[in-house]
């Protein structure tokens, strides 16, 4: 299939689901902090902006919104101590299970990038891709996400910079969310107990008021009381929630900028970085292209379109290899292409320097990375098809400079190669990749005799 089809797929499907994954995974580890340090899980959203879905699992209020780029996990506790403390860890936990992938990542030889998005469903590469843009988005964007959800940067700023009496307002929040959970389990004592328990410890903190008003003010004798009585308690809770001090509806063309700017700066430094782990695997993927319009146009033998992409590969030369050097493999795949331009021109000498130029790659290739044979025997034998195919082609244009006993030298180096081939099959196992191996190896000796056939027949004319 095409790349770009591959692309779009692992982009438009793979990428969501392996974001809505990362998000979960950093829920979850935010809410382990939370219980190591004694708080109490009141709720778990699941992206930002609006809700979706909402449903209860047990004790704790679970919700799903549109937009799976970050979550929040409510949790608060009653005791003063290492209360900013666990703030800060809650804060900061979600980017534990991102750096421990990445690390693994790193650990194990598959460092984010290695994978390409474009041969094929890939969700490993998806995972890569989206943990780093959201590793760069939560630790350096401080800003408010939609839905009131904050990144991690903005939260442990929250957490450190607070006010002096901002803990007390948490814990306060505490007390509230614990009485209208009780609320909502028809516990009417327990949700007044747990309002003045509050009272008794922190003294008139405004929430604990209202609360506290919101109690007296309803009999709660029946379900609807009570469900309208917890709605009113969780109006207020949200209205004490930590927000801008700036309302979006009153905010200035500049802070509209500035906010803007923060907002995608973040997803923009990601992108630019994923075009430059993936930039080289891009062009190489252009290269391929251009060498499939070469050899078209070589086939064709369309002498226009053959200068033509002479003068693009030289352009392509000049301007993307000092900054992204093709390999050695890559690079014998070019010289083949631009020999048969040449043919194409009738220019051999040119050819043949072509040609030896992708004999000296390929064979480079095959002894640069000696372990290569065990550890990706696929690309080797890639590359050790591809030093027959070169050698036939070199044959052939000896034979088209009437140097007929070299083009059968070459030809004979040629089948020594694929003998020493066939012998090592064995290292793609069993079943269908070493048969594949196998039609292709057949496919090349087939060519390889026709091609000595014909330069035999044009001695023989000779």
């Amino acid at each position: 299939m095409p790349d770009w089809i591959w692309i779009a797929a692992n982009l438009g499907l793979g990428l969501p689901l392996a974001a809505w994954l990362i998000v979960l995974a950093r829920e979850v580890a935010r809410g382990l902090i939370a219980i190591a340090f004694g708080f109490r899980l009141f709720e778990i959203q699941l992206g930002a902006g609006r809700r979706r879905a909402e449903f209860q699992l047990g004790p704790i209020d679970v919700a799903l919104a549109d937009l799976p780029i970050a979550g929040t996990t409510i949790a608060r506790s009653g005791a003063p101590k290492r209360h900013r403390l666990a703030r800060l860890a809650m804060a900061t936990a979600p980017l534990l299970p991102q750096a421990g992938w990445l690390l693994a990542r790193l650990f194990i030889g598959t460092p984010p990038g290695s994978a390409p998005l474009f041969e094929g469903p890939d969700l490993l590469a998806c995972l890569d891709v989206g943990n780093c843009l959201l590793l760069v988005l939560h630790s350096t964007a401080p800003v408010e996400l939609p839905g009131g959800v904050r990144t991690d940067t903005r939260l442990l700023l929250d957490s450190a910079l607070g006010r002096a009496d901002s803990n007390r307002a948490a814990r306060s929040n505490y007390y509230t969310r614990l009485a209208r959970h009780r609320i909502e389990r028809a516990d009417v004592e327990g949700a007044r107990a747990a309002v003045t328990q509050g009272l008794t410890q922190l003294g008139p903190e405004a929430l604990l008021v209202t609360s506290q008003t919101e109690l007296d003010a309803t009999e709660l004798s029946s379900v609807i009381d009570q469900g309208e009585c917890a709605d009113r308690l969780s109006v207020a809770i949200k209205s004490s929630e930590p927000r801008r001090q700036i309302e979006r509806a009153s905010w200035t063309l500049m802070e509209h900028m500035r906010q803007g700017f923060f907002s995608t700066a973040p997803i923009t430094i990601a992108f630019v970085l994923l075009g430059f782990v993936q930039a080289d695997r891009l062009a190489r993927s252009i290269e391929t292209g251009m060498i499939g319009l070469s050899d078209r146009a070589a086939l064709a033998g369309d002498v226009d379109a053959c200068a033509v992409m002479e003068n693009r590969w030289q352009m392509w030369s000049r301007e993307v290899d000092p900054w992204l050097p093709p390999g050695e493999a890559d690079l014998s795949r070019r010289h083949l292409g631009l020999a048969g331009l040449a043919r194409c021109r009738s220019d051999l000498r040119t050819a043949e320097q072509h040609q030896s130029e992708a004999l000296l790659t390929a064979n480079a290739a095959g002894f640069s990375d000696p372990a290569k044979l065990f550890r990706d025997p696929e690309k080797w034998l890639d590359n050790e098809l591809r030093m027959a195919l070169l050698l036939r082609e070199a044959a052939k244009l000896d034979s088209k400079r009437n140097s007929h006993r070299e083009a059968l030298v070459t030809l004979t180096r040629a089948e020594r190669r694929l003998s020493s081939l066939r012998g090592k099959l064995g290292l793609l196992g069993e079943g269908k990749d070493r048969q594949l191996a196998g039609e292709r190896l057949y496919k090349e000796r087939v060519e390889l005799e026709a091609t000595r056939l014909r330069v035999m027949a044009s001695m023989t004319a000779r």
